[in-house]
């Protein structure tokens, strides 16, 4: 049994995948399988994976085009690793990630690990204000995470689904999944599997670590699921592909949250689904009902007159199992809509060090990959400790010194 399965659902994006994998196959830890769940690609993934000749590399098809949950559920029962660990098509491993990773379990004992992600988007990144945009988070601390109190932040603040351990970006003990499945018979019982799990996980695990020092790169790439669904309004080819094979499969949005394209909508249907599999009975773990309405009604962005009426309504509906809170949105919502508008997005940024990152445009430093994007980034981060110690001070305070060297500051 190897002691990681790195795991890699992909769809049509050949052109990314190969520097995905090359994150990964050039760690600095051996122990571990590394698997391309293609599901069922119409272009040339299945050459790129079979041009790499690695022992350690996998590769399996679908026959049929499936939901994002189904693919994942397909690829995560291939791994036999004692740890999962599952990145997207358009990601990667930081360098030496899988060795850190490795030495923060072994002394922290815990069987889910968390940690920070860097951000990328690629040249072909759909919104133009945000190409190239590179995101290094610096300042967050190393911690021992209660599950519970953050499931209890993530129904108040979606937001707050990122400090999650998600069977993405997180490494995560077989006994857990094993777990997930003797509960509810499979992994993914949602739409957006990433989300879900996390939320799942949370309970299951009970306590995880979260490290501060990030070991992927979270990369948005031209036909990225998660940008065209809570970016783009569904008009993006990716999307609306997403929502038919999401409707095939029977996981459609729930009834009790709003149908619209925001990323509270997402994380609000992988909570209720969550919650109805695990902790149903744990009353102090809900979603603001009202909190949530408002998020949705503030996320909808760049959308027509009728379209954002639309968008209202739904919002208004999903809201009929709770008259009380329909009420109150009627009143201050509903009753006057039509004086509402849709608000428009502002994608602008600044290079520098804010809110604990370095934003920085990868174009400055000759990055136009994935691999390339991680290979930069690590020279930002020492080796981490021999032990896992927890800061509730950030430890990157010696990070600083090192990005202004780099920098040339």
């Amino acid at each position: 049994m190897p002691r990681f399965s790195v795991v890699v659902p992909t769809r049509n994006r050949c052109r990314t995948l190969p520097f995905t994998l090359q994150t990964v196959l050039h760690q600095d830890f051996d122990d571990f399988e590394l698997i391309v769940c293609d599901n069922c690609s119409g272009d040339d993934t299945g050459s790129v994976v079979s041009g790499l000749r690695d022992s350690r590399l996998k590769y399996v098809r679908s026959d049929i085009p499936l939901a994002m949950s189904d693919n994942w559920e397909k690829a995560v029962e291939q791994a036999s690793g004692e740890f999962l660990i599952v990145i997207g098509d358009d990601d990667g491993l930081m360098p030496s990630a899988l060795t850190n990773i490795d030495a923060i379990l072994r002394s922290s004992g815990m069987n889910a690990l968390h940690w920070q992600r860097v951000n990328y988007n690629w040249p072909d990144f759909p919104i133009p204000e945000l190409i190239n945009q590179l995101v290094i988070p610096l300042d967050s601390p190393n911690q021992i995470v209660d599950g519970r109190k953050q499931l209890q932040r993530v129904g108040r603040v979606p937001g707050a689904y990122v400090g999650l351990p998600m069977l993405y970006n997180s490494a995560i003990s077989r006994q857990l999944t094993e777990e997930m499945k003797r509960r509810s018979g499979r992994v993914f019982k949602a739409s957006s599997p990433d989300v879900y799990s996390g939320m799942s996980l949370a309970w299951l695990a009970g306590r995880y670590a979260s490290s501060g020092q990030p070991f992927s790169i979270n990369g948005g790439s031209g036909t990225s699921n998660g940008v065209g669904t809570t970016m783009l309004n569904n008009t993006s080819g990716t999307a609306q592909e997403f929502r038919a094979l999401t409707q095939k499969a029977a996981m459609p949005i729930r009834a009790d949250v709003p149908d619209v394209p925001t990323l509270p909508s997402a994380v609000a249907d992988s909570y209720f689904r969550a919650k109805q599999e695990y902790f149903q009975h744990e009353a102090r773990l809900a979603v603001d009902r009202r909190r949530l309405a408002q998020d949705c009604l503030k996320s909808l962005r760049d959308q027509q007159p009728e379209q954002f009426r639309q968008s209202v309504k739904a919002i208004r509906e999903s809201l009929a199992d709770v008259p009380n809170v329909q009420r109150w949105f009627d009143r201050r919502y509903w009753n006057q809509v039509d004086k509402l508008r849709s608000a428009t997005s502002d994608w602008s940024w600044q290079k520098g060090f804010r809110y604990g990152a370095l934003h920085l445009d990868a174009a400055d430093f000759g990055i136009t990959d994935v691999f390339a994007a991680a290979q930069y980034c690590g020279k930002f981060f020492p080796e981490m400790a021999p032990q896992f110690q927890v800061h509730s001070v950030p430890y990157s305070l010696r990070i600083r010194k090192a990005v202004r060297s780099l920098m040339g500051g």
